[in-house]
C-alpha cells in the first residue's frame, strides 16, 4: 500500500510540476519570440529556423523571406548585410538559414510555413557547391531538418499528395544515419496517408520538441537588438554604396592576388596554399545525377503550389581561386546554367551572377558574397518586392 501511495504522490507531484511550469515559465518563453523589431529576423539562430512559431510570428504583409546557406552567415558582421539597409516600416527580411542549409532544408520549411508569408515573395541564394555528386549529406541532413516542419508539411491543405509524398520520401532517405529518425518520418508519412488513424504520441512530440526548442532560442536565441525605424525605406544610392564598401574591403584583403579576406586567407588557405593548386581538377557540380539538382525542382515546386513568388540568386564563386584549384571556368559554367535552366523551368525569376566571378571585392573569401555581391543582390531583392 505504501508504494501505491508513493506513486500516487509522485504522480500528482508531477502533475503539479507541468501545470506550474505551463503557467509561469512557458509564457515567459512563448512571448520572448514575439518582438516587434528585426531582432528575430536577422537572427542566424538554428533554433529559429527550426521552429515553425518563432518563424511566422515574426512574418508579415511586409516581409520577404530571404533563404540562403552559409553566406548568411560567414561576414553577417559587415556593414554590407541588408540588416543594415532594410529596417524601416515598410520593407523587412526574414533570414532563413545557416551553414548547410541546402534545398532539401528549405523545401521542409517552406512546406510548413509558406501559406504565413503573406507578401508572397521569397529569394533563396543558390550555392554550386550544393550540388556536387552527393548532394545534401545524411549526417548533416538529420540535424538540419527539423522535424516540426516536416510534420506540419504533411498537414498542409494547399500542397498536393504528390509532392508531399516526394518530400517526406526525400527526408527518410537522407535519415538513414538516425534509425529513430527514419522510424519517426515514417510514421508521419503513415498517418498521412490514412488520416482516420489518430496519432496522439507524434503530436504530443511535437509540442515538447517545440517547447524545447523554444526554451533554447529563450536562452541563446537574440545577439542583437535591430530596432525598426520609422518611415520608408530609403532610395539607397547603391552604386555609391558599393564603391564605398568595397574600398574597405579592399584594405583587409591585401595579403593575397585573390582579392580574399585576409583573416580568411591566413586562417583557412594559407598553410596548405601550395598543396591547393591544381587540387581539384576532378571536382564537378554539374553531375546530374546529383540528388540537389531534383531538390531544387522539389523547392519550385512547393513554391508554386503554395502561389509563392520566387526570385533565385546564382552565387558565384571566387574564380581565380577556382582557376588556382583547378576548377576551370568552363565546368563552373555547367553547373550555372543547369540551375538557370532549372529556374527557368518554373518560370520564376533568376539572377545568374556567373559574369561576376573575376569582379573585384563581389566576393568575400573563395564562395561567399562579398561587399560589392551583398549590395548587388540587397538591390536586387528590393527591387523584386517592390514591382
Amino acid at each position: 500500500m505504501k508504494k501505491i501511495y508513493a506513486f500516487l504522490l509522485g504522480l500528482l507531484l508531477a502533475i503539479l510540476t507541468i501545470y506550474v511550469v505551463k503557467l509561469t515559465y512557458i509564457p515567459i518563453i512563448e512571448n520572448y519570440y514575439k518582438r516587434n523589431d528585426n531582432s528575430i529576423r536577422y537572427s542566424d539562430s538554428t533554433d529559429k529556423d527550426m521552429n515553425r512559431d518563432i518563424l511566422i510570428s515574426n512574418i508579415n504583409d511586409n516581409t520577404l523571406v530571404l533563404m540562403g546557406s552559409s553566406e548568411l552567415i560567414v561576414n553577417r558582421d559587415k556593414g554590407y548585410q541588408p540588416k543594415n539597409y532594410f529596417n524601416y516600416e515598410d520593407f523587412n527580411i526574414m533570414q532563413i538559414g545557416g551553414y548547410h542549409s541546402q534545398n532539401i532544408v528549405h523545401a521542409s520549411i517552406l512546406s510548413s510555413i509558406g501559406e504565413f508569408i503573406t507578401s508572397k515573395k521569397l529569394v533563396i541564394i543558390e550555392s554550386i557547391q550544393w550540388f556536387d555528386k552527393q548532394g545534401m549529406k545524411p549526417y548533416i541532413a538529420v540535424d538540419k531538418i527539423s522535424k516540426e516542419h516536416v510534420y506540419y508539411a504533411l498537414k498542409n491543405p494547399l500542397l498536393s499528395k504528390d509532392t508531399k509524398i516526394k518530400l517526406i520520401d526525400r527526408i527518410i532517405s537522407l535519415s538513414w544515419p538516425n534509425r529513430n529518425l527514419v522510424e519517426l518520418y515514417q510514421s508521419y508519412k503513415e498517418s498521412y496517408l490514412n488520416p482516420d488513424k489518430n496519432n496522439f504520441i507524434n503530436s504530443l512530440d511535437i509540442y515538447l520538441n517545440s517547447i524545447s526548442v523554444k526554451n533554447r532560442f529563450f536562452k541563446t536565441g537574440i545577439k542583437e537588438l535591430i530596432p525598426i525605424k520609422p518611415g520608408n525605406t530609403l532610395s539607397y544610392n547603391w552604386s555609391a554604396l558599393k564603391e564605398e564598401e568595397a574600398d574597405k574591403q579592399a584594405a583587409i584583403s591585401d595579403n593575397n592576388s585573390f582579392g580574399i579576406d585576409n583573416d580568411y586567407f591566413n586562417k583557412n588557405l594559407k598553410n596548405k596554399f601550395e598543396k591547393l593548386k591544381s587540387s581539384q581538377t576532378n571536382l564537378t557540380y554539374s553531375d546530374s545525377s546529383s540528388p540537389e539538382y531534383s531538390d531544387m525542382e522539389l523547392f519550385l515546386q512547393i513554391a508554386s503550389e503554395l502561389g509563392i513568388e520566387v526570385e533565385v540568386i546564382i552565387q558565384p564563386v571566387n574564380g581565380y581561386w577556382y582557376d588556382y584549384i583547378g576548377f576551370g571556368k568552363e565546368k563552373r559554367a555547367e553547373a550555372y546554367n543547369k540551375i538557370q535552366k532549372i529556374a527557368e523551368k518554373y518560370q520564376v525569376k533568376y539572377v545568374n551572377y556567373a559574369d561576376k566571378e573575376y569582379e573585384p571585392q563581389f566576393m568575400y573569401d573563395i564562395m561567399h558574397f562579398g561587399a560589392k555581391g551583398w549590395l548587388d543582390v540587397s538591390e536586387n531583392i528590393f527591387d523584386f518586392y517592390k514591382n
